[in-house]
């Protein structure tokens, strides 16, 4: 691996050591594999091998090692397969995250290759990336951002899923058994006979938890049941994550003109989409997906990763969202267990000016008149570049309406059911 980092002017090469922070813990002084290929500027050239569970270099002057110290990234921390199923609209144009994070430093005056980087610059600007997603994905109604999907109140069995006497939240757990619409990656479940089609969860008489691929006819591992608490968790199992949702519908309402008729009401919670009118084993939900969040801390192996967290990949320049617990993470990621966070390609442009203007508006106190104007153009450059792809879409007939088949309910009152389904899980 080889990792370039800058030092203060005039450090010799001879002075220079480093130490590895693997696992949270610092390594030993080491003075191998450095030398600086330009001796008119203080940048070293490290030509090292990561520990296991590596997540920083840091590289100092051993004459000075409390003040001419810098830190570089680790390039590769584990890998993330290629199959692992994006977490998008597959009509979704996306970029790379890392292409975006690179022109923003060279907005800045950086050269994201040859220019050691430090933490706090990645994560600065990582985080004014985030900010302005998270602006551009409410600014409008994006269409590429909304799925539909035919979903069940719990998650769909699958072969390779562990189901246990005892979940999560001290519940035996609970699952859909019959088809549904699964997206790519996931193990289709099988057709089963209608008759065997419902919602199961494992015996807690259970001798044991069941392997992995018990079908749930097996009666002594699992019991069929009326389901009652009518939900969807916003994060399901080979599903993808719901971000807000927007209708609900008994069927799908592609195939229909009365989508009144087929609307569901429902109501949102922190966790969850309460449905309020129950119409049958699965319902079609049309909803907007997560807006997406990114990191530059690297995946590691050996690491708690709860749902949730980020993770980057440095061999595709894209950063994954845990969608299971995992307690102490393998040498390399589980397909179903992770998806790609997705950037859309039409924020690229607005993303960058504005996370430039950002940065450079948190840079100093002092800020010159040319930085106060850099940043003023970099400002309207960025509302310029949104409201273009805002006009692409009016230019085609779209106006903000947020939703299409949208009916407002007659009753003022049906908003009163409780914020949390009692036996959520």
């Amino acid at each position: 691996m080889i990792i370039s980092i800058t030092l203060y002017p005039g450090t010799a090469l001879t002075n220079v050591r480093y130490f590895w922070i693997a696992a949270g813990v610092e390594g030993p002084e080491l003075s191998s594999g450095i030398t600086q290929p330009d001796t008119d500027r203080p940048v070293f050239r490290f030509d090292v091998t990561p520990p296991d569970s590596a997540e920083q270099i840091i590289a100092y002057d051993v004459t000075a090692p409390d003040t001419n110290w810098n830190v570089g990234l680790v390039a590769v921390i584990g890998s993330l397969p290629v199959e692992v199923p994006v977490s998008a609209p597959p009509g979704l144009r996306v970029t790379r995250f890392k292409s975006v994070f690179d022109s923003v430093l060279r907005q800045l005056g950086f050269d994201p290759v040859g220019d050691a980087i430090s933490h706090d610059t990645a994560r600065a600007v990582t985080e004014q990336i985030n900010t302005a997603v998270l602006y551009a994905w409410r600014y409008w109604e994006w269409p590429q951002l909304e799925l539909l999907q035919e979903r069940a109140y719990r998650t769909v069995w699958t072969n390779t899923l562990q189901f246990r006497k005892v979940g999560f939240e001290g519940n035996p757990d609970e699952f859909y058994y019959g088809p549904i619409q699964l997206p790519p990656g996931a193990e289709d479940p099988g057709i089963p006979l209608p008759e065997e089609r419902g919602y199961y969860r494992v015996k807690s008489t259970a001798p044991a938890d069941p392997l992995p691929g018990t079908v749930p006819t097996d009666t002594v591992y699992f019991q069929k049941f009326d389901i009652t608490d009518c939900y969807l968790a916003l994060d399901q199992v080979n599903q993808t994550p719901i971000g807000e949702a927007i209708e609900i519908f008994r069927s799908d309402p592609r195939l229909t003109t009365a989508h009144d008729a087929n609307r569901v009401l429902f109501q949102p919670t922190e966790r969850e989409i309460t449905v309020i009118d129950f119409a049958g084993p699965t319902v079609f939900l049309l909803f907007r997906i997560i807006p997406s969040e990114f990191t530059m801390v690297p995946y590691i192996p050996g690491k708690d990763y709860a749902v949730g967290n980020l993770v980057y990949n440095p061999v595709d320049g894209d950063c994954y969202r845990c969608m299971v617990a995992i307690p102490v993470a393998p040498g390399t990621l589980q397909p179903l267990d992770w998806v790609k966070v997705p950037f859309p390609a039409s924020f690229a442009q607005y993303v960058t000016m504005a996370a430039f203007a950002a940065c450079l508006g948190e840079s100093r106190a002092d800020k010159s008149q040319m930085d106060v104007q850099r940043a003023a153009a970099a400002s309207q450059a960025a509302d310029e570049a949104i409201a273009q792809e805002v006009d692409r879409l009016r230019a085609q007939g779209q106006h903000y309406r947020y939703k299409r088949w949208r009916v407002p309910s007659n009753d003022p009152y049906w908003w009163s059911y409780p914020a949390v389904s009692p036996n959520a899980v």
